[in-house]
């Protein structure tokens, strides 16, 4: 319980810096096509997006802005995995729902790639803190 609530805390804080650091214009919806689970648009809502896609087992998310760090692309790729083993175990999505995740800046043209499926996530979902971060760097690209 202790894990995810330090989990839940490190997106918290990146949510406030986001706010801060950009402006609180988070006003506008995320637009969603594809049928993304209700459960992954709830966690990454907050996160400054402009789109969040899923076409053939690949979720795309695009942010508002053009300059995309690492721990940006890194917060959403741990929200999706995180929407997988927290909350409603009726509101997990299956498995077959992605393979990939990619974060992308707003002109699309910079970004991040995890090779991270429902099983990753899962197992993920039981290690600590630290070999969470760790786990979820090791599967990503620039792209």
């Amino acid at each position: 319980m202790f894990r995810i609530f330090l989990k839940m805390f490190y997106l918290f804080v990146f949510s406030l810096y986001s706010t801060l650091s950009f402006g609180a214009n988070n006003e506008q919806k995320l637009l969603v096509h594809g049928d993304v689970p209700s459960v992954i648009i709830e966690w990454v809502k907050g996160f400054r997006g402009e789109k969040v896609t899923l076409d053939k087992q690949v979720l795309t998310f695009v942010f508002k802005d053009e300059k995309v760090s690492d721990l940006m692309a890194n917060t959403v790729a741990s929200s999706i995995c995180m929407s997988r083993f927290t909350g409603d175990p009726k509101a997990k999505w299956p498995q077959s729902t992605l393979n990939k995740i990619i974060v992308l800046n707003k002109s699309q043209t910079r970004g991040f790639q995890y090779n991270i499926d429902a099983k990753s996530c899962d197992k993920y979902g039981k290690m600590n803190d630290d070999d969470f971060k760790k786990s979820i760097i090791k599967t990503m690209s620039e792209i």
